[in-house]
């Protein structure tokens, strides 16, 4: 009984030498903003068809002629084949209440890489003129967003560096080396949903039918700097 007393009592006493000797260091914890705004030079879409009618196999023909078409019209401009892909595929009945009428709905979804954004007006009406008339969705992004990020986190990280500086100024105190960083960072692509494709006239194919906007490209960090005396 004493020996397991005496042990107990070195590790108490290990534990509480331990916890005299260890010392918290004071640290500045510091948010830090960074924001990269840029022109957009890709264009995804997410065009497709559907057709309505009575009859299941005529309504799914009928679709499957259009997607085949947009299809075309793609390979006839030279569209990489790994720069579109099939989404959504879909044959369902339904009911319209009002008339007491059964139909059906085929519909079928395109998503479209657009590596050169100068082709977009040529492709959104190709594609329409093919038969499309459903736009699910625009949205407009840079092949150099990796690039843009690293100067966003750049920015941040000095913007947490003034910030430390000063206020370890006010408090007449160095400001050490960072201990501790997270980061919360996010892109925001402009995006149009679900345009209207008889917006998209024969009238309006010479004009410019969209705005692109900016890319805003952000880093949120929280920095903790030693702080000295």
């Amino acid at each position: 009984m004493k020996k397991i007393f005496f042990i107990a009592a070195t590790i108490l006493f290990t534990l509480n030498t331990q916890a005299q000797t260890f010392k918290e260091e004071p640290v500045i914890v510091v948010n830090g903003q960074g924001s990269v705004k840029v022109q957009p030079d890709e264009v995804v879409l997410t065009i497709g068809s559907e057709i309505k009618g009575k009859d299941a196999s005529t309504v799914k023909k009928e679709n499957d002629k259009v997607m085949a078409k947009m299809i075309s019209f793609l390979k006839k401009e030279k569209i990489s084949e790994k720069d579109y892909q099939t989404q959504n595929v879909s044959l369902n009945r339904q009911y319209d209440y009002e008339t007491k009428t059964e139909y059906y709905v085929a519909s079928q979804i395109l998503t479209i890489q657009l590596n050169d954004l100068s082709k977009y007006e040529t492709i959104m009406f190709g594609l329409v003129d093919a038969g499309a008339n459903t736009i699910q969705g625009v949205e407009f992004k840079s092949s150099k967003t990796n690039d843009y990020e690293s100067e966003a986190r750049s920015k941040a990280v000095d913007n947490a560096k003034i910030k430390a500086k000063d206020y370890g100024k006010a408090l007449k105190q160095d400001v050490g080396s960072a201990v501790f960083l997270s980061e919360n960072s996010h892109v925001i692509n402009p995006r149009i949903y679900n345009l209207e494709a008889k917006m998209l006239s024969a009238d309006s194919a010479n004009r410019q039918t969209v705005a692109p906007g900016e890319i805003e490209i952000t880093s949120n960090i929280v920095v903790h700097f030693q702080l000295r005396k």
